[in-house]
């Protein structure tokens, strides 16, 4: 009689590990470029108030994690790009995300609009902003429930519809929002963290407060917070098969 097959100890190591390749946290990011950003070490700056701060772009192709002192490039290059759509130039840009000590991801436009008006006509400012994604219902930072019901977004063709996908989902490159100047030129935004929308910035929303991202894009102009889910940036290990 045939010995039967011993069964693997996976106190041992036996058991097969989940591919990297299969690993759908490291497939969310697979399109991002992710390197630590340094700090100023100004008073006032975001470092005094986050555990760490990351450069985000989202590419086409490639994986780009952040992996401490090292970072994994995927071309994608730290400068302003352009992409086509079918009514105009829809300008995408490098972001800023800072990771709370709690967990929780702040995402940011970065300092690509701050630079734009203030190296171009003084006049040039923040015309409107558009959210495309919505935040969770019921849900906010400090993890208790809402008082006021969900900020009114302005919808447009690009918005997704009501029902196409559980509200407050976020993938890292989902578009955020649309952000138009007074020029006529528009930014597209990414929600760069895998996760669970938990606040958008309704102050962007009220009257002039679009220019916030101008004039403190890193603090009180974050686009969104976000639950992440996994680990924001992916460690090391996660890429290693």
């Amino acid at each position: 009689m045939a010995p039967k097959a011993a069964r693997p100890n996976k106190a041992s190591g036996g058991a097969q590990k989940q591919s990297a390749g299969n690993d759908p946290v490291r497939l969310a990011y697979a399109n991002s470029n992710i390197s630590p950003r340094e700090s100023s070490g100004r008073p006032g700056t975001p470092h005094r108030y986050f555990d760490s701060s990351h450069l985000v772009s989202i590419g086409t192709g490639g994986v780009g994690l952040s992996t401490g002192d090292e970072v994994l490039d995927t071309g994608c290059k730290a400068e302003l790009s352009k992409e086509a759509n079918s009514d105009s130039q829809v300008m995408f840009a490098d972001q800023v995300v800072h990771r709370h000590v709690n967990g929780l991801c702040v995402v940011t436009a970065g300092e690509t609009l701050k630079k734009i008006c203030s190296s171009s006509s003084p006049s040039l400012s923040v015309s409107s902003v558009e959210f495309l994604k919505e935040e969770c219902e019921n849900q906010s930072v400090g993890g208790k429930k809402k008082k006021h019901k969900k900020a009114k977004f302005a919808r447009n063709k690009h918005s997704p519809k009501r029902g196409d996908e559980e509200k407050g989902s976020a993938n890292p490159g989902d578009s955020l929002a649309i952000v138009k100047l007074s020029d006529g030129r528009k930014f597209e935004f990414h929600c760069c963290v895998l996760g669970t929308i938990l606040e958008v910035n309704r102050r962007l929303l009220e009257g002039t407060g679009g220019n916030l991202l101008v004039t403190d894009p890193l603090l009180d102009g974050f686009l969104c917070v976000i639950l992440p889910t996994g680990p924001f940036p992916l460690p090391r290990r996660s890429i290693e098969m």
